[in-house]
């Protein structure tokens, strides 16, 4: 009945069209918030004196719905506490997860940093140990070398000497 009425007053005062929001109201109407709201405005009603018949009515009328009593919602200050409280810590718990998590990937990035090192000192050791190998074979492909220019230098030698004896 009293929807009905709002309805019709917001259709004069607002030319856009008729109220779109009734399933929000529906959907919020029996929260504490609202409750208490609507209570005040009731209690407000009866004060007045020309809406004593309104008021007699309004009493008589019981809904189920507003009949249900609900917890009386926090004040304001107190939801601010509250709020900045669970604030801190969250904002706590969050900063200490972010570093045990970086504290996890550092340590793993180091492990792996160790890894690397070792890995590179393996090469640079096998690296230095193949160039020693490649330098002795060196040596020895020239040290083989002057031992063959010799070989052939003494065979000329006896081949002359050969020569020589055969025209003595």
């Amino acid at each position: 009945m009293w929807i009905d009425k709002a309805h019709h007053f917001y259709m004069v005062d607002n030319e856009l069209g008729p109220f779109i929001l009734m399933d929000m109201w529906y959907a919020v109407k029996n929260e504490a918030k609202w409750v208490a709201y609507n209570d005040g405005l009731k209690v407000a009603r009866k004060r007045k004196g020309s809406d004593k018949e309104v008021a007699r009515k309004d009493s008589d009328v019981v809904d189920v719905e507003e009949n249900v009593q609900c917890p009386r919602p926090i004040g304001q200050k107190q939801a601010k506490k509250t709020a900045k409280k669970n604030k801190k810590s969250k904002l706590c718990d969050s900063y200490i997860e972010e570093l045990r998590t970086l504290g996890r990937i550092q340590y793993e990035d180091h492990a792996n940093q160790v890894k690397v090192l070792e890995v590179q000192q393996k090469l640079s050791s096998d690296k230095l140990e193949a160039a020693k190998l490649a330098h002795l074979r060196a040596k020895e492909q020239k040290e083989a070398g002057k031992v063959q220019k010799e070989a052939k230098r003494y065979e000329a030698e006896v081949r002359m000497f050969e020569t020589y004896n055969c025209f003595l």
